[in-house]
């Protein structure tokens, strides 16, 4: 492995032979190709076992009907001829702890998710407005219709443009098959059960990993301008006028 030096200690080798490095003023990197004995001579060392080169992603994330602030996270990825360990992940930002993760997956490629904290410069907002329309007919019971619309706003306080932002909702999710549930708005998702589309230039909408059946979608805004950014989104509960549905 490649070792840092400024030791007049010897590197002693396996056939025996040694190598002394002289004392300098500063450190520098040796490269040894068996193994290495070194002699502390109370004094620190620091030996460099693999330089591994790791892909970062950064990002933003709110989910606006929980929390209107918005989170920086990163993403690592680790491709290299070394695997990490599983376990716990301390991530410091300036020198400061800001958050813990997991390394869980033992295979390449490996991810680990980081939150970096708040951005205090992005905030968001969120209006929701409930319609109710009752659709009679002469063989079947009478339904109610609600129609849900939610009005999201990211407000980008900066002075310029922010990286990619990805806002995430939800919609009901029912069980009872007298219950329908049909997302109107993004009408990109409404009939796809994943994946995604593009609702206008540099915003698209696509359901989250877990997909359709859980509800969950997102918009992924990408090189957002300062100022306010506008996401909607609309569906319909259709039951039974005598049904009491409570959303939770």
């Amino acid at each position: 492995p490649p070792l840092f030096g400024g030791s007049t200690a010897p590197a002693l080798h396996q056939n025996g032979e040694s190598t002394v490095l002289a004392k300098l003023e500063k450190d520098i990197t040796h490269t040894a190709t068996a193994k290495v004995f070194l002699s502390s001579q109370k004094e620190a060392h620091h030996v460099l076992i693999a330089t591994i080169p790791l892909n970062a992603s950064f990002t933003r994330v709110a989910i606006p009907a929980v929390d209107a602030r918005v989170f920086y996270t990163c993403e690592i990825t680790n491709n290299s001829n070394y695997i990490f360990a599983s376990g716990p992940v301390h991530i410091y930002l300036d020198g400061s702890h800001v958050s813990d993760s997991e390394i869980k997956n033992m295979a390449q490629p490996q991810t680990i998710q980081c939150s970096l904290g708040v951005d205090p410069e992005v905030t968001t907002e969120i209006e929701r407005r409930i319609t109710i329309d009752t659709e009679t007919g002469f063989y079947f019971p009478s339904n109610e219709k609600k129609t849900h619309t939610i009005k999201i706003t990211v407000k980008n306080t900066r002075q310029g443009v922010i990286g990619d932002i990805i806002v995430r909702a939800s919609l009901p999710v029912t069980q009872n098959p007298r219950i329908t549930v049909s997302l109107r708005e993004p009408d990109c998702l409404a009939t796809i059960g994943s994946g995604g589309g593009l609702v206008r230039q540099g915003c698209s909408a696509r359901w989250a990993a877990i997909g359709k059946k859980d509800g969950v979608f997102e918009w992924v805004c990408r090189d957002v301008q300062a100022g306010s950014l506008e996401l909607k989104a609309t569906w319909d509960v259709t039951a039974p006028r005598d049904f009491n549905v409570v959303e939770e």
